[in-house]
């Protein structure tokens, strides 16, 4: 006998909806993998921070302050290595739509057009996915 929507409980009358309209339920493994993805983006910021406060410092002096922030930022590094997020390269290499973000164009005999030419943000990935992309800016031709 095919039960209606409101002999099911609300989870699954949900559920059934959501079939209904040709949708379907993320596995409990599926939903598992989200955690890191969401909590690896959340500590992008902390690394950038980290980085602008050793960037910050004046070249003399405070070398026990830089030395505790750095060692702070290699130890954040490491944590995001081990949950397979690592950082998305950017020197001497084309512009790649797919993992950076070109911000400006700047002239510059040194590289080709279409070459990074800083990293003004660093990209990120998780394993092979795209967490945040890398802002650059590209070399362009004179004239």
């Amino acid at each position: 006998m095919a039960k209606s929507f409101a002999d099911l409980p609300i989870i699954e009358t949900i559920q059934a909806a959501i079939r209904a309209e040709g949708y379907t339920i993320p596995t409990p493994i599926q939903l598992a993998a989200i955690p890191p993805l969401l909590e690896g983006r959340d500590l992008l910021g902390v690394a950038d921070n980290l980085r602008r406060a050793v960037s910050a410092l004046p070249a003399e002096g405070f070398d026990n302050v830089r030395t505790g922030i750095e060692a702070t930022e290699r130890e954040l590094l490491a944590v995001l290595a081990r949950n397979g997020i690592s950082k998305v390269e950017t020197e001497g290499l084309a512009l790649d739509p797919h993992r950076h973000q070109a911000m400006i164009e700047v002239e510059s005999d040194a590289h080709e057009p279409g070459q990074i030419v800083s990293e003004l943000q660093t990209g990120y990935l998780i394993k092979d996915r795209l967490l945040r992309p890398a802002l650059v800016s590209v070399a362009k031709a004179k004239g």
